[in-house]
């Protein structure tokens, strides 16, 4: 009766298991609910080869109005570019031209099982250069804030300015934080982060970069750094409060922390508008 018991038991942890190491490091089941919308501005939906595998594709949104100023847009994990056409909205009425880019595995992307920052971010890099985006702003949310963040920190000559929302300053205790934000326990699960990266980050090592080249508060162009003080994954005090601390040489750097507004959604703050649009006008002033 006890053995069982305990089989049935070790059966229910071993599918539960499996569910959560794939709810932590893939988008495939969330994909098929969200991989259907449109974007407004009248946008137009482009396809193009993967950099790093041509037999994918990489899906983005382009809405020009001829300016000479442009913005890639870049959402978080298990997304799309739809979460950003409110944001948007400040670059549109500000002139700028509209790029949004679903991270392979997200939205009309193709299929990939494990999607990570680090390769949304060199996927940009040979976007902006097949379109001949000239020095776009690069403005991310989470995942997209890392892709957005390595950009910078590897090719700086391709990036005007950076906005980034609820960005990490490192990755430990990574899966230990998402699923606390999932409301699953972490003491449940203490291999995940171990299998995790023996496993799935070892795409990293493919791609030319590793966890040293992540380095944020190196950024060197101007930089806005949004956050909440309600994140549950990603909290302020381990994250954005030791970034903004590490910054030193850049002068251009500014940091606002939203009261109440939850992890990626601190577009609902009233003053949110207004800060965005302070930077941007900061940054239009270089240009001139």
């Amino acid at each position: 009766m006890i053995s069982t018991i305990l089989i049935i038991i070790g059966s229910i942890y071993l599918l539960f298991s499996i569910f959560v190491y794939f709810m932590s490091n893939s988008n495939l089941v969330p994909k098929k609910k969200r991989q259907n919308y449109t974007i407004g501005f009248g946008a137009e939906l482009r396809r193009t080869p993967s950099i790093i595998d041509p037999k994918l594709s990489l899906a983005y949104w382009v809405a020009d109005q001829g300016g000479d100023k442009s913005v890639i847009l870049l959402h978080g994990f298990t997304r799309t570019s739809k979460r950003l056409e409110v944001r948007a909205e400040i670059y549109w009425d500000m002139g700028y031209n509209l790029y949004f880019v679903d991270n392979l595995g997200h939205g009309y992307s193709s299929n990939l099982l494990y999607p990570s920052g680090y390769r949304y971010g060199i996927e940009i890099a040979a976007l902006i250069e097949k379109e001949g985006i000239d020095q776009p702003v690069l403005h991310g949310l989470s995942m997209g804030a890392i892709a957005a963040s390595i950009l910078t920190q590897t090719r700086p000559e391709l990036v005007r300015a950076l906005v980034a929302e609820a960005l990490p300053i490192d990755f430990k205790n990574l899966y230990g934080q998402f699923l606390g934000y999932i409301h699953i326990p972490a003491a449940l699960f203490p291999w995940i982060e171990w299998v995790s990266r023996k496993f799935n980050w070892k795409q990293f090592d493919k791609l030319g970069v590793t966890e040293e080249d992540y380095r944020p508060w190196e950024v060197e162009c101007p930089f806005l750094l949004i956050h909440s003080d309600a994140d549950r994954l990603f909290d302020y005090r381990d994250h954005f409060i030791p970034i903004s601390k590490r910054v030193q040489n850049n002068p251009n750097f500014k940091a606002w922390l939203a009261q109440d507004s939850g992890h990626t959604r601190m577009m609902n703050h009233p003053e949110y508008r207004n800060r965005v649009e302070e930077f941007l006008s900061g940054v239009s002033d270089d240009l001139t």
